[in-house]
């Protein structure tokens, strides 16, 4: 993965994060798993910046920050992230490191219920129950029109064996 990295196979970074977070085949590196996913999430990558804000939330590999893992998990939502959408959700529902809006919640909730995450239209549901209708309705409207940003294509795709063949070159 470090010459798939060198290659400029954008990818690379996100995984070689995952593996130095796992200690998988090499030793398990929390510092160096931040280093490769903010390299990642910084060209785009939408798994690594929700790897990255995963990473801030915990206080794994850096000092915990909510702020900052919130600042990513957004980032990572509106790129249409699944996984990025429930965690912010979260910490909306919550209050961590954003102000608590269960309006804010139930939307990410429902944003990442549409993407499948079946969890997600769960706590949807039991929010609405705790939102004025007139406020619900405003939330389901944002939700619904709901369109992720484009994304940067070579960061987020697998390459193909001819876009690696041509890197090498």
């Amino acid at each position: 993965l470090r010459l798939s990295d060198h290659l400029g196979l954008q990818f690379a970074e996100n995984h070689l994060g995952a593996l130095y977070q796992a200690g998988r085949g090499v030793t398990a590196d929390p510092a160096q798993a931040m280093h490769w996913y903010d390299a990642a999430a910084l060209q785009g990558d939408r798994h690594a910046m929700s790897n990255l804000a995963v990473l801030y939330a915990s206080g794994e590999g850096a000092p915990k920050n909510l702020a900052e893992a919130s600042r990513w998990f957004e980032r990572s939502a509106n790129l249409g992230f699944v996984d990025a959408q429930f965690n912010l959700a979260v910490l909306f529902e919550r209050g961590d490191g954003v102000p608590q809006s269960l309006l804010d919640a139930y939307k990410w909730y429902s944003i990442a219920a549409n993407g499948g995450d079946a969890v997600a239209k769960a706590r949807a549901e039991a929010i609405a129950t705790q939102i004025y209708p007139e406020e619900l309705q405003a939330a389901q409207t944002a939700a619904a029109n709901f369109k992720p940003q484009p994304m940067n294509r070579a960061a987020n795709d697998v390459p193909t064996v001819a876009d690696v063949l041509a890197s090498a070159r």
